[in-house]
């Protein structure tokens, strides 16, 4: 995490009644929005997913123009033939972007192939592609990123996508780590785990979050076999994905102190260079920042939720997880109000959190559900949580505790599994709304260009992808694959946010290791997801502060000051995995292989 603190992002909720929901969920031809009074607008090239449209799904593009509506045709690239016409749709102003925007539909277009978008009064079209099965490798480019981001062992040109990226160790002197400001006299061994993001921070709330993405993948859909990965530990008999999550959360143990709370991160005393020496930085000092219980929290929810997945084919590692999850929540419990307050930050990002409840019911969730305790059931259901599901992120961790009682079997009351169904499914139709009333398909609201905001994206897919699991309604997975349109370029800076993927796809992400490579011609590892469009807090060099909201996003080639908006996270990447395994098994007829059926 870089020199910044993150931002609030709450949901916001739809008041319509539930037939508008359906209605704009359905598509329907209604405009949306007005005409806001000034100048027109500037016309710009029109924004198209730069991968692949799904065969089977909708398929919007957007132009920008304050005109009557416009003739458009598609024309397959080989042969000429025009395979879909019609008239664009005047949506209105909109206030994101700053622009009044056409709507496009063409998703009459089921055939795969190679095609250009015409549009009356353009001199240029845009290219297009229709798959029957885009993202085939996203899901585990996307994995890449962790092995890549590993601290204390040596990334070896055997598992990287390119081999020049191949390093010594970083920091393998972890388990000499004091504690800053002498708040305990022990020495803490924290060799093993990932980067953060564009720095080399260790902390624990921002891992809990990208933790629980990966390994509700796996208890939901058993996702990544054996032999599936490029690390070093496949073909062991265990999952790579498992295996790549215990390596990275191994950590996490050693933040705890004999006695008292966890640490609350771990990193140096000044910001890493830009590029990075990896022999400079393992000479730099490393502290143990003061304790929290929010980071207590991470390490018993994080550590639970592990030991229930890997209890049938190691059971002592598993004993010992579990082990270790008890006595972080027991020391929670003790000191529940322990927040980090430092707010000046000299190497490494705050994570503060000035709230505990949420981290408490999500530790609970997971202990419940491994154990089988009354005291987590407890805990579990008199929480003020209890069900909760809304946005969430590394700093709200409630919804999470929630998907994880509706991704395995309890002994809880069917009727309170049927109330937290419907509330899903609830927040979901108000994702949906956003997706399809604004301008271009991102189900965030105009001031919602948060620092981050690709992952907020990501992570409402995520609701969408449940919701659609247990309920099988078209609209959710219709915005699902619209948002993902919207990642992959079909935005208001028309250029994918997902590195390797895309026409103008992004090719430079604030992240110190790949940068020096990229300045010697070698290309940023493909899968890697940008933190997006943030007019919210700024203050880097590159991020305009004048631009819309979803323009707010720095240029190709400004990576060591565009933190704010170019940053990559191993949170953000992690919900990447996440909802690209999901979109590449819907992609066929729409139906997951291997689905584990919630109750």
């Amino acid at each position: 995490m870089t020199d910044r603190s993150r931002t609030d992002r709450r949901p916001r909720r739809f008041q319509g009644s539930m037939a508008s929901v359906l209605a704009l969920a359905g598509l329907a031809g209604d405009t949306v929005g007005c005409r806001a009074g000034g100048a027109a607008v500037e016309e710009m090239r029109i924004a198209v997913n730069q991968v692949a449209y799904l065969a089977s799904g909708k398929k919007w593009a957007v132009f920008a123009s304050d005109g009557p509506a416009r003739g458009w045709r598609v024309e397959d690239i080989e042969t000429r033939e025009v395979v879909a016409k019609g008239r664009s749709q005047y949506r209105g102003y909109d206030s994101a972007s700053n622009q009044h925007l056409h709507h496009i539909d063409f998703s009459s277009l089921s055939r795969p192939g190679a095609y250009r978008l015409w549009v009356e009064g353009m001199k240029e079209a845009a290219p297009l592609e229709v798959s029957a099965r885009p993202y085939r490798d996203l899901p585990t480019r996307a994995m890449g990123y962790f092995y890549f981001h590993r601290l204390g062992a040596a990334i070896e040109r055997a598992y990287l996508e390119y081999p020049e990226h191949a390093r010594p160790a970083l920091h393998p002197n972890g388990h000499q780590v004091s504690a800053r400001e002498g708040w305990t006299s022990h020495v803490f061994d924290v060799r093993h785990g990932w980067a953060d993001a564009g720095d080399f921070g260790l902390y624990p709330v921002n891992h809990a979050a990208a933790a629980w993405h990966l390994a509700n993948l796996f208890e939901r859909y058993r996702a990544f076999d054996d032999g599936t990965l490029a690390i070093p530990e496949k073909n062991n008999g265990r999952s790579d994905l498992l295996d790549e999550l215990l390596y990275g959360s191994r950590y996490l143990e050693g933040m705890l102190p004999p006695t008292g709370l966890a640490a609350h991160k771990v990193h140096g005393g000044k910001w890493s260079p830009f590029p990075v020496s990896v022999e400079e930085e393992n000479r730099l000092s490393r502290w143990a920042m003061p304790p929290s219980t929010n980071a207590t929290w991470a390490i018993a929810r994080t550590y639970a939720h592990l030991a229930r997945l890997v209890s049938q084919g190691s059971p002592k590692l598993a004993a010992h997880l579990r082990s270790v999850a008890k006595e972080a929540y027991r020391r929670a419990e003790a000191q529940p109000d322990v927040d980090y307050l430092v707010e000046k930050e000299d190497g490494g990002g705050s994570y503060s959190d000035h709230t505990n409840e949420d981290d408490r019911y999500a530790a609970s969730v997971e202990l419940f559900l491994t154990t089988a305790e009354p005291r987590f059931r407890e805990a579990v259901v008199t929480s003020p949580h209890y069900g909760e599901v809304g946005a969430f992120d590394w700093k709200h961790t409630a919804t999470t505790g929630t998907l994880s009682l509706l991704s395995a079997s309890s002994t809880l009351p069917r009727q309170d599994i049927d109330r937290m169904k419907a509330r899903l499914i609830a927040y979901a139709d108000t994702v949906v709304l956003r997706i399809v009333s604004g301008g271009y398909p991102a189900p965030l609201p105009p001031d919602g260009y948060v620092w981050g905001s690709n992952g907020a994206v990501l992570n409402d897919m995520v609701i969408l992808a449940v919701a659609y699991d247990l309920g099988r309604r078209q609209r959710h997975i219709d915005g699902l694959f619209l948002a993902m349109d919207y990642l992959m370029g079909l935005n208001a800076v028309g250029r994918s946010f997902v590195t390797g993927y895309g026409r103008r796809r992004e090719r430079d992400l604030h992240d110190r290791l790949a940068w020096g490579a990229y300045q010697r011609g070698v290309p940023f590892p493909s899968g890697w997801v940008a933190g997006g469009p943030n007019d919210v807090l700024i203050n880097d060099e590159a991020t305009p502060r004048a631009a819309p909201p979803a323009k707010s996003y720095a240029a190709l080639n400004t990576a060591p000051t565009a933190w704010c908006s170019k940053e990559n996270a191993i949170n953000w990447n992690a919900s990447l995995v996440w909802v690209a395994w999901y979109v590449r098994h819907h992609a066929g007829g729409l139906s997951v292989g291997r689905v584990r059926r919630t109750r």
